[in-house]
């Protein structure tokens, strides 16, 4: 049922209910409709629909930090918590960005479930990390492995 329709029935439903006072021409619900207004039990609806553009930019960012982690495998780390004991990214790397990435996607499911109307907010951070994970990326492509010793 359209939404034009719902509101056309719920007008024919509920004027008779309505009187209107004499000294004013706002209408005034009668006590009957607030009565039953009070009574019935509002509309079963889930009210934490998923937001679209928030998974969207979930598998976005995902696939950002997936380009990046496979961009820097092997070449020169600058980042000491992410070098190995050779100074290449490895390993200990690929632990601590996946750990990175999944508690930050982890986060952002559990504050959705609590707070749905952040989505927006929390879309607009992860485009944003995509971008930078993005740039580092490429960044890494175009430069060369280090020989192996």
């Amino acid at each position: 049922m359209s939404r034009r329709t719902q509101l056309a029935l719920a007008l024919l439903f509920a004027s008779p209910l309505m009187q209107a006072e004499t000294n004013h021409n706002t209408p005034v619900l009668s006590p009957s409709l607030v009565a039953r207004l009070r009574s019935e039990a509002p509309p079963a609806r889930d009210i934490h629909k998923p937001n679209r553009l928030w998974k969207t930019s979930l598998a976005v960012m995902a696939a950002a930090s997936a380009a990046d982690l496979i961009s820097s495998l092997g070449k020169r780390e600058r980042n000491p918590l992410l070098r190995g004991p050779d100074g290449r990214f490895g390993s200990r790397g690929v632990a601590i960005k996946s750990a990175l990435t999944g508690g930050a996607l982890a986060s952002q499911f559990f504050l959705m479930r609590r707070h749905p109307y952040a989505a927006p907010y929390a879309a607009t951070a992860n485009f944003g990390m995509a971008g930078m994970f993005t740039s580092v990326a490429i960044h890494n492509f175009a430069n060369k492995k280090l020989p192996v010793k």
